[in-house]
């Protein structure tokens, strides 16, 4: 019994960490209409054929990509320093 308890306690912990690690911060609506226009800005732009600075478009906007079987997921890296 004791061990299921320990177990308990380390599980419930371990969840507390993780959600906090993955925590979803919502996202103004008006930071996300800014994003969207500089997007639209950046591909309007002449200079977005150099492959430089499409990396560096990118870079700044997504943070990782998981790619599996059936689906793609895209992390984005939004926050005050790109989004502001």
């Amino acid at each position: 019994m004791k061990d299921l308890e320990r177990k308990k306690r380390y599980t419930r912990k371990h969840l507390k960490k993780m959600k906090k690690q993955h925590a979803i911060v919502p996202i103004p609506e008006d930071k996300v209409l800014d994003l969207l226009v500089e997007s639209k800005e950046f591909l309007k732009a002449r200079d977005n054929s150099n492959a430089t600075v499409r990396h560096s478009f990118i870079k700044n906007y997504v943070k990782k990509v998981k790619v599996y079987e059936d689906i793609i997921k895209v992390i984005f890296n939004i926050n005050e320093e790109v989004a502001g």
